[in-house]
């Protein structure tokens, strides 16, 4: 099940300190060329196996270059960080499950533009979860047994940081 929260301004001014840090970087990125008729045409995959030709167009901000706002958003969320990306504008990232690291994933995204995480609910429905302009936050359950299928598309630059708890999984 998805869960949308609220947040943690404290998290969220460390984050942000990591979005303006990092802008010299992203900046004069290229956009991608997936539109969102193509994103909303891009279809399951047939098959609960995940592949590593699954993972789209996005890139990480190099964790040294972050590192003291990430170990503080660690220390506050009580888990660590799986991962920091930016998404450029028009850009995916494909099906997938993250079953590879089992966790309760607490995401913190930021854009400005229409971004849509799409995701295979319980019942086999698939659901279009729109982004907020500025902040949204998800928690999901991430596990082997009962994989979460789903993919992201942004019309503008998105950032992502995933955190991961190993602990209150129930």
């Amino acid at each position: 099940m998805i869960e949308k929260l609220n947040g943690d301004d404290a998290i969220k001014k460390y984050l942000e300190s990591v979005i303006n840090k990092s802008a010299y970087m992203w900046k004069g990125i290229i956009p991608a060329k997936y539109t969102k008729v193509d994103f909303l045409n891009s279809t399951p995959p047939t098959e609960n196996i995940e592949t590593d030709n699954q993972r789209g167009v996005f890139f990480n901000i190099p964790r040294h270059f972050i590192e003291q706002e990430i170990v503080a958003v660690e220390n506050l969320i009580g888990g660590e960080c799986t991962n920091h990306i930016v998404y450029p504008p028009m850009s995916i990232m494909k099906w997938h499950t993250n079953s590879n690291n089992p966790g309760l994933r607490t995401y913190y995204t930021y854009g400005v533009k229409e971004s849509i995480f799409r995701y295979i609910d319980k019942n086999g429905n698939i659901i279009d979860d729109y982004d907020n302009k500025g902040w949204t936050v998800r928690r999901f359950k991430v596990d082997q047994e009962n994989l979460l299928w789903h993919t992201i598309w942004s019309e503008g630059t998105r950032f992502a940081f995933g955190f991961n708890e190993t602990t209150n999984l129930s």
